[in-house]
C-alpha cells in the first residue's frame, strides 16, 4: 500500500512539473517574442468570414461572434518540436445552417494570425454527448 502511494505522489509530481513546462513563454521571451506583421480587426474579421465561405453548406445564413484580435502564442506538441510560435489571434464562434437545414450551434474556433495571413486554426467541435475538445485543423 505504502508503495502504491508513492507511486500515486510520484505521478502527481511529475504531472504538476509538465504542467508548469507548459504555462507559456517568459516574460522575457515575450518582451522579445516576433509577433509578425500586425493584423486590424476588421481585416481578421474578413479572413475568418472568408475562410467560412468557402467551407460551410449555406453561406448566407453563417452568424459569426467575432472576439478582439490579441498578441498571442500556441506551442506546438512535443512530437512536434514544441515550439512556441508567436501572433495574433482571434477567438470566435460560429452558427450555421448543415445539409438538412438546422443550425448547429455555436462552434468555438481560434484563429492566429502571422504576417496578416492566417497561420493556425484551432475548432473546439461538439461531441455527440455534448463534450468539447480543441483539436487543430489548419
Amino acid at each position: 500500500m505504502a508503495s502504491q502511494f508513492k507511486h500515486l505522489i510520484l505521478a502527481a509530481t511529475v504531472l504538476c512539473l509538465s504542467a508548469c513546462s507548459t504555462l507559456g513563454p517568459s516574460e522575457e521571451e515575450w518582451a522579445r517574442a516576433d509577433f509578425g506583421a500586425p493584423i486590424q480587426q476588421q481585416e481578421a474579421e474578413d479572413m475568418v468570414k472568408y475562410y467560412f465561405d468557402q467551407r460551410v453548406e449555406d453561406p448566407n445564413s453563417t452568424q459569426i461572434t467575432y472576439g478582439d484580435v490579441k498578441k498571442d502564442w500556441m506551442q506546438h506538441p512535443l512530437m512536434n518540436d514544441g515550439a512556441t510560435t508567436f501572433g495574433y489571434t482571434m477567438e470566435v464562434k460560429v452558427n450555421t445552417r448543415n445539409s438538412l437545414g438546422r443550425f448547429t450551434g455555436d462552434e468555438g474556433f481560434k484563429f492566429m494570425f502571422r504576417n496578416r495571413q492566417i497561420y493556425h486554426i484551432v475548432a473546439q467541435p461538439r461531441l455527440s454527448n455534448d463534450v468539447t475538445y480543441m483539436g487543430k485543423i489548419y
